[in-house]
C-alpha cells in the first residue's frame, strides 16, 4: 500500500479527491513548467517536487515523460470538447457563433494546453492514434455545426473558393 502524501501539498488535497484529482493536479503543474520554463523543466523529479509527490506516483500514472506529453495533449484536447459541448443554442448560426466564443474561452483558460495541442512545444512528441483520436472529437462539433449552417441555409458551401 502507498504511503499517504505529505499534508498540505497540492498532491494531498488531490489524493483526498481521487485518482481523477490527482491526475488533473498533476497534469496541471506539468502545464505550468512547461508554459513558464519550456520543456527542460518538464521532468519527472520537477513535477513531482512541485505537487509534493513522489516520482513513483508520476510512473505509475504516466509511465514516463512521453506519457506525461501525451496526457496533457490529451486533456486539452477534453477540455476543449468538454467546453464545446456546453454551448446550447439550437439556431444554427447562433451556435456556430457561440462555438467560436467557447473555443477562444477555453483557449485563454488553458493556455498552456492550447500550446501542447497546437504549438507542439515538447520536441519529439507525437501523438498516438488513440490520443490523435481524441482530438478530432471537439474539431467534430465545429465542423457539425458548419454543416448545420450550410443545412439551414445560412452560409454557403463552396468547395473551390480559390478559384
Amino acid at each position: 500500500m502507498a504511503a499517504r502524501p505529505a499534508a498540505g501539498t497540492p498532491y494531498a488535497r488531490a489524493y483526498e479527491a481521487g485518482r481523477e484529482a490527482q491526475r488533473r493536479v498533476l497534469l496541471d503543474a506539468a502545464s505550468r513548467l512547461l508554459e513558464t520554463e519550456g520543456p527542460q523543466a518538464l521532468t519527472m523529479r520537477r513535477i513531482a517536487g512541485e505537487v509534493g509527490c513522489s516520482t513513483s506516483v508520476l510512473y505509475g500514472m504516466f509511465r514516463g515523460k512521453s506519457g506525461i506529453a501525451e496526457a496533457l495533449w490529451c486533456e486539452g484536447f477534453e477540455r476543449l470538447h468538454a467546453a464545446l459541448a456546453a454551448v446550447d443554442d439550437d439556431e444554427p448560426l447562433g451556435r456556430l457563433a457561440e462555438l467560436g466564443h467557447a473555443y477562444r474561452a477555453c483557449a485563454l483558460a488553458n493556455r498552456s494546453y492550447y500550446a501542447v495541442m497546437f504549438a507542439r512545444p515538447i520536441p519529439g512528441f507525437e501523438p498516438s492514434p488513440e490520443a490523435y483520436e481524441v482530438s478530432l472529437r471537439p474539431l467534430r462539433l465545429l465542423t457539425e455545426a458548419v454543416a448545420d449552417c450550410v443545412a439551414a441555409g445560412v452560409s454557403r458551401h463552396t468547395p473551390n473558393a480559390s478559384s
